[in-house]
This record gives C-alpha cells, sequence and structure tokens, in this order.
C-alpha cells in the first residue's frame, strides 16, 4: 500500500532542498529520491535506477554549469504514478553529450534541461513507477 492508497490520487507529496553546490552533498539528493520512490511504492529496481540517474544527472550539471560558490534549488515531487526532480541554478552551459543522455535515458523516463525566463538552469528528472512485478 502507497500513500497514495490511503490519501487519494489527486495528493503529491513534495520536499525542497537548498544545497551549496558542493559535489559531496549529492548523496544527500540520492537518499532523499530514494526514500520519496520507496513511499511511493516504486519497485526497488526502479528505486535504484532513479537513484542512480538522479546523483549522475546532478554531478553532470554541476560539472557543466560552472556552478561554484552558487546555491543548488531541488524541488522532489511525488505523484501517485511518478517521482519528478526538477533542479535549478544560474549557471550556463546547456550542452549535454550524447553518452550523457542515452545513459540518463536508461536510467530515468524523461530528462530535460533548459534556460528559464530568469536565466537560471533547469534541469527536470521524472520517473514513472512501474506496476509490481515489472522488469524495472
Amino acid at each position: 500500500m502507497t500513500p497514495f492508497d490511503v490519501m487519494g490520487a489527486a495528493r503529491q507529496v513534495a520536499v525542497v532542498l537548498e544545497l551549496t553546490t558542493d559535489p559531496e552533498l549529492l548523496p544527500v539528493v540520492r537518499r532523499t529520491a530514494g526514500v520519496l520512490a520507496r513511499q511511493l511504492g516504486f519497485p526497488k529496481g526502479q528505486q535504484l535506477s532513479l537513484q542512480e540517474g538522479v546523483e549522475k544527472a546532478c554531478r553532470q550539471f554541476l560539472q557543466r554549469s560552472g556552478c561554484e560558490g552558487r546555491t543548488l534549488h531541488v524541488v522532489f515531487t511525488g505523484f501517485s504514478d511518478r517521482l519528478e526532480i526538477v533542479v535549478e541554478n544560474e549557471a550556463d552551459g546547456t550542452e549535454t553529450s550524447e553518452e550523457e543522455s542515452y545513459l540518463l535515458r536508461q536510467l530515468l523516463d524523461r530528462v530535460v534541461v533548459e534556460e528559464t525566463e530568469a536565466g537560471k538552469l533547469r534541469l527536470t528528472l521524472v520517473k514513472y513507477r512501474s506496476p509490481e512485478g515489472s522488469a524495472q
């Protein structure tokens, strides 16, 4: 049983983190994604894929963006069928290599890198929950 079985599908779970852009804090993002995925009823394999994908995407985001001394804003939103993670900071560079994109698409269902109107870089990551017993 997931929290949505009790609360109803219209409810959602949200967690907001403000972190310095120190790569040593990425395990906090990974752990938060894992805990939320477990609470939302994701199968174990999907939990692990989500955690690995989120950490890799955020690490690449930090390496590309040259964001030393800035703040990383991370919002986790859990829905009945998916977990969405939005990462934002004031940074430059939206290029992602084909290899990076391919790996992230194997771990996550959707990865979008964009520049906002406010000049911030936004990374949106989505993992859909498959029914119990599915391969991933």
